[in-house]
C-alpha cells in the first residue's frame, strides 16, 4: 500500500517524521529513496509496533469491494482512537461517463514503449499496461471495481465517522474519477 513512496517522501518534507509504508511489491526498479521507514510486507498481516494517528491508501485499485472493506477493516486494528484513515477507490458515476474501451501510449521514445489498455464492463475495469523495449514486451494489468457514494454508505463498516468528498473537489485530479473518503474512528 506505500508503492514506490512517493506520497511517503512528500509527507516527510512536510515536516511528519514517524510515518511507516507497507507494501509487499517490488519497487526496487524505481530509484527513489525512500524518506522513511517502509516495511516489505503484506500489509494485512503485518504488525506494527506501535498504534498511528493517521493511515493512508490512495491511488490504489481495489478487485472487490471485500478487498476494500478489508483494506478499512485493517487500518482500524492499526489506528489509535480516534485515528483518521483517508482512502479513495474509483468513482462508478466518473466510470459511466467514459468509453467503454480505450487505448493510448502512456509513453513513447527511442528506448521504450509504454501502452495502456482499458475495458469496462460497468462494474469493473481492467486495465493493462505493456511495455516494449528492443529486447522485449512484458505486460501487467490489474482489476479494480468501481463504487456508487450510495454503494459506499452502504458498506463502510460500522465504527467510522464518515466524511465523502471526491477527487474534483480536493483537487487531487482536474475530475471526481475517486471518491476520497475521510474515516474517524469512533473512541
Amino acid at each position: 500500500m506505500c508503492g514506490y513512496g512517493r506520497l511517503g517522501n512528500e509527507l516527510y518534507k512536510l515536516g511528519y517524521k514517524n510515518i511507516s509504508g507497507v507494501d509487499m511489491g517490488n519497487f526496487e526498479f524505481i530509484p527513489e529513496k525512500k524518506l522513511f521507514n517502509f516495511y516489505n510486507a503484506d500489509f494485512y498481516s503485518w504488525k506494527p509496533m506501535i498504534l498511528y494517528d493517521c493511515c493512508y491508501s490512495l491511488y490504489n485499485s481495489y478487485s472487490n469491494y471485500k478487498a476494500f472493506i478489508d483494506t478499512i477493516n485493517r487500518c482500524n486494528l492499526i489506528l489509535k482512537e480516534n485515528g483518521v484513515l483517508i482512502i479513495d477507490i474509483f468513482n462508478k458515476e466518473w466510470r459511466d461517463r467514459i468509453p467503454d474501451s480505450s487505448y493510448r501510449v502512456v509513453k513513447e521514445d527511442d528506448n521504450e514503449k509504454v501502452e495502456l489498455f482499458r475495458y469496462y464492463d460497468g462494474k469493473y475495469e481492467r486495465s493493462i499496461y505493456r511495455v516494449s523495449t528492443a529486447d522485449v514486451t512484458k505486460e501487467f494489468s490489474y482489476l479494480q471495481c468501481v463504487i456508487t457514494k450510495e454503494k459506499l454508505l452502504d458498506i463502510i463498516p460500522n465504527g467510522w465517522n464518515v466524511t465523502i468528498t471526491d477527487s474534483s473537489v480536493e483537487n487531487t485530479r482536474d475530475d471526481n474519477q475517486k471518491h476520497i473518503l475521510i474515516l474517524r474512528k469512533k473512541g
